[in-house]
């Protein structure tokens, strides 16, 4: 916008502050604008059911110390099945119960480390978003937006804080809305 004044030939020294907050301030521009996808808290680690895959271990092979061999092996042998010795195996077996829980314990370790490390990265593009009392903000529209309709309604007042993220809303009129509202479908309004 500052560009195209500037072309039509006009100019002062806040040019670029100026036009920034008039479009902050657009009410079209507010209520066209794109859904916000940022995520509204920190990211909480979910440990998953099967904790060793993403490592290549299998529950098999973490409590029996070896690979299972499908049927088809059996019947042709491979490379792997011709060379099995039974007393190497059962003595490999017995190294590896012993080993099995100092294996399990670093496995957890590398696991926590690599949530916390994820956790970390999400958690630098979270930004929070909190109301007060009195701050005006547009909710998204919920029902199916066509193209060329907004994206975005309101502006409503916020009456109080229900609890963290969650707002009781009115219209500029004074009227209520018939429940609290998460902070997620909200977004600030700027006049």
């Amino acid at each position: 916008m500052a560009a195209k004044i500037v072309r039509e030939g006009y100019y002062w020294p806040t040019i670029d502050r100026d036009t920034k907050v008039f479009a902050k301030a657009c009410d079209n521009c507010q209520r066209f604008a794109n859904v916000l996808q940022q995520a509204l808290e920190m990211l909480t680690p979910i440990s998953s059911p099967w904790l060793f895959a993403q490592w290549g271990e299998t529950p098999y092979g973490l409590a029996f110390g070896s690979e299972a061999i499908i049927p088809v092996e059996i019947g042709m042998p491979t490379l792997r099945v011709e060379n099995f010795d039974g007393q190497t195996n059962s003595e490999a077996f017995l190294l590896n119960l012993d080993l099995l829980e100092e294996k399990r314990s670093y496995s957890q370790l590398k696991l926590a480390e690599y949530q916390n490390r994820m956790a970390r990265y999400y958690n630098t593009r979270e930004r929070v978003r909190t109301f007060k009392p009195g701050d005006l903000n547009l909710k998204k529209v919920m029902q199916h937006v066509e193209a060329l309709e907004p994206n975005w309604e309101g502006p409503y007042r916020v009456l109080k804080v229900v609890r963290p993220r969650a707002y009781l809303l009115s219209d500029l009129n004074g009227r209520q809305l018939p429940h609290p509202w998460n902070a997620e479908p909200l977004r600030v309004y700027y006049q």
